[in-house]
């Protein structure tokens, strides 16, 4: 063979052995990618689990189900509950120590909460447009802003914020507005040994709907019209928690040399945090493997980076702390003052709760209204802003069940403590008043009442025997209000104890 042939067979060989490297390496990335793409799979039946599960767990909110399986699961392992709950109670909450392991775990593997667990964050998943060029990156402040406002507020006192939380979002919307409304169609009327008929068919014993508890949750679900997860990414008080923690995170979303600038990853990025240079943030980055499971050459892995991911437009500043300090703060205290001028003498809350601790704690997540087994406990818009979804006691529509101490069992944050049903027995709610005019003297209150704090006896002023309540063993529970047969406005009403606290 000339040596002309010989170069020639060398080339080739050469050109068959970089084929051949070629074709190994797309091999390589190809089965990276497939197991990535499993992983992505795999992240999503755990989202559709958990969001399953978390339907369940609301539904079955009931006094029956609160045995059975810890059915404020999500709530408890709320990294923002634990956080906001403590502060403003100025106490270990023993409740709120799965909370703690969620921080944990974000400072080891990012904003997985967001991507992996959170049931608002599934649903928000589902529909819009990824990229959205048209928003500017510095909207992304405005959760900060909200997170600190909720922190600084905590510290004086005030939970009136933690309403907008996701989870509180959800589950108001489900107990107070969606289960409801399908429990209005098939609960039966509740009825109750002893009383007369006449009494219970006029009783509005049937679950209450409040189109206006919803109202957060649509506004929400509208909002992803504009971007996926425009919630998550501009709005979510807990985002913004779980987005400082993962800056600090040990696992981090990286990019090598061999990105080939295709762009794959930026459509794919569901927060859109995607860069120009095809790194991200790691406080916005959901851990959902999107972008690697489309990554032609296999650049996106996970590595351990101690480094804080800070250095973004975005990030929250000095400023910006300085302004939620004012809000958060100076909010507080003026909802604190419109509370004083606010007294709604009907605002009785559930039992064992004292006000001022109660709102330093309350979540306004609603869980309690949905185990109330006798309708009695709603979410109420008055008292005062700083009242605003909280739950209160309507004796017309229900009254506290004497063997059910459900509410404090569920209760994430312990703003109702949990109670033995003896202890619970034992709680002053509210005092009772009789109105003498209306009052029928029908003393079917008498006959009910659990504490046998009702008597008949004579009223100065009236003639005849009328209820009369020993006030120190009445508990306000508001059987006797909820069993009055007068129509509207019943005869004998509870009313908040003095001083409510």
């Amino acid at each position: 063979m000339t040596a002309e042939g010989i170069k020639t067979t060398e080339a080739e060989d050469i050109k068959a052995k970089e084929k051949e490297a070629k074709r190994l390496q797309r091999e390589h990335w190809k089965k990276i990618k497939q197991r990535w793409t499993l992983v992505k799979r795999f992240r999503q039946v755990v989202q559709f689990a958990l969001l399953a599960l978390f339907l369940y767990l609301v539904w079955t909110t009931t006094k029956a189900g609160v045995d059975a399986m810890p059915i404020n699961v999500f709530s408890r392992f709320n990294p923002l509950f634990a956080a906001v709950g403590m502060i403003g109670g100025k106490t270990f909450i023993a409740n709120m120590i799965p909370g703690l392991i969620t921080i944990v775990a974000t400072l080891l593997f990012g904003r997985f909460w967001c991507g992996w667990i959170c049931p608002l964050g599934t649903v928000l998943d589902q529909y819009g447009p990824r990229v959205t060029e048209k928003i500017p990156s510095w909207f992304r402040n405005v959760k900060y802003f909200l997170f600190f406002a909720f922190i600084l507020a905590a510290i004086v006192g005030s939970l009136a914020l933690m309403w907008l939380d996701p989870i509180t979002i959800f589950v108001r919307a489900l107990a107070g507005t969606v289960f409801p409304a399908i429990l209005q169609k098939t609960a039966p009327i509740a009825a109750m040994e002893g009383l007369q008929k006449i009494v219970i068919d006029q009783l509005p014993v049937r679950p209450i709907v409040y189109p206006l508890l919803a109202l957060p949750l649509i506004i929400v679900l509208a909002l992803n019209i504009f971007a996926r997860r425009f919630w998550c990414r501009y709005l979510c008080p807990l985002g913004a928690w779980v987005a400082l923690l993962s800056k600090f995170s040990l696992f981090k979303r990286f990019r090598s040399d061999a990105c080939t600038k295709c762009r794959q990853c930026v459509k794919q990025c569901p927060m859109n945090t995607i860069n120009g240079e095809f790194i991200s943030d790691p406080g916005e980055c959901l851990q959902c493997t999107s972008c690697h499971s489309k990554c032609p050459v296999a650049a996106i892995s996970f590595k351990t980076q101690t480094k804080p991911g800070f250095g973004h437009s975005y990030d929250p500043n000095r400023r910006q702390m300085l302004a939620s300090l004012v809000v958060g703060v100076g909010g507080a205290l003026l909802l604190k003052g419109n509370q004083v001028k606010n007294q709604f003498k009907y605002l009785i809350r559930p039992p064992g709760a004292k006000e001022e601790e109660f709102l330093a704690k309350c979540v306004r997540c609603g869980q309690c209204i949905k185990v109330c087994p006798n309708n009695a406990l709603h979410l109420t818009v008055k008292g005062g802003v700083g009242s605003v979804f909280t739950p209160i006691l309507v004796p017309r529509t229900g009254h506290c069940d004497w063997e059910c101490n459900s509410c404090g069992q569920v209760c994430p944050t312990q703003a109702i403590p949990n109670l033995s049903l003896e202890e619970k027995r034992k709680q002053q709610m509210g005092t009772v008043t009789v109105n003498y005019e209306t009052c029928i003297r029908c003393f079917i209150c008498i006959t009910e009442c659990p504490t046998k704090a009702l008597i008949q006896n004579t009223v100065e002023g009236q003639r005849g025997k009328f209820p009369v309540c020993d006030h120190t063993k009445c508990i306000g529970c508001g059987l006797c209000e909820f069993i009055c047969p007068i129509k509207g406005e019943a005869a004998i009403r509870v009313e908040a104890p003095p001083k409510s606290a």
